[in-house]
This record gives C-alpha cells, sequence and structure tokens, in this order.
C-alpha cells in the first residue's frame, strides 16, 4: 500500500450508466490493492467503465484501466464481463501483471504483496 506521500493519483470514469458509489469505492479499492505498491512509479491512474451491447453476447460492461507511469510510458489493460465488479478485476489484474513486466525490465523491482 502507498504512504500518505505516495497516494496513487486514481480517476474513474462512466459512461453510459450511472457509477453508484458503491461500485466507485469498489474499483478505487482494488486499484489501490494491485496497483498501490507501484505508487512512486506511476503519475495517474485511470478507471474507464461502460456499456457495450454486444448483437450476439448482449449488454458487457467493459473496464479500461490505463496507467502513466512516470517515465512517459501509458499502459493499458482490458477486461468485459456482464458483472461490472468481475470486469474490474480482470482489467485490475492484468494491469497488475503488465507493471511487473514492464517495470521488471526497467530493472527495478517491486513487490506487490
Amino acid at each position: 500500500m502507498p504512504t500518505s506521500q505516495e497516494k496513487l493519483r486514481l480517476g474513474i470514469h462512466a459512461n453510459g450508466f450511472h457509477l453508484s458509489l458503491r461500485l466507485r469505492e469498489y474499483a478505487e479499492r482494488r486499484v489501490d490493492a494491485a496497483l498501490g505498491c507501484w505508487a512512486d512509479r506511476i503519475a495517474a491512474a485511470m478507471v474507464f467503465l461502460e456499456i457495450l451491447d454486444g448483437a450476439s453476447h448482449g449488454l458487457n460492461h467493459q473496464c479500461r484501466v490505463v496507467v502513466d507511469l512516470t517515465s512517459t510510458v501509458r499502459l493499458t489493460a482490458k477486461a468485459r464481463h456482464w458483472e461490472p465488479e468481475v470486469a474490474v478485476n480482470r482489467a485490475v489484474r492484468r494491469m497488475a501483471r503488465c507493471l511487473r513486466s514492464t517495470l521488471g525490465r526497467a530493472g527495478r523491482s517491486h513487490v506487490c504483496e
């Protein structure tokens, strides 16, 4: 978890539906828990939630997590599911794997527990 000096800058946005306080707080907790250990390397993180109307699969929520690293690198992870919480979980997990891989290549090791 980041210290108070390393608070993760996070924005959460919804398109096509009302973002409830419960879902906003859920997304904040998930992002903070999964990505907070890299707060000193992240300039900003954004979560974009939207409803997609797939003709063959019905309505799905898409969650897109975008992270701007302090090294001017932008990373994006996406996931879709009919339950918005599941879409958030999957996208955040993908972003955590992406950060481990990207920051590991840069020569600095970070451990999230």
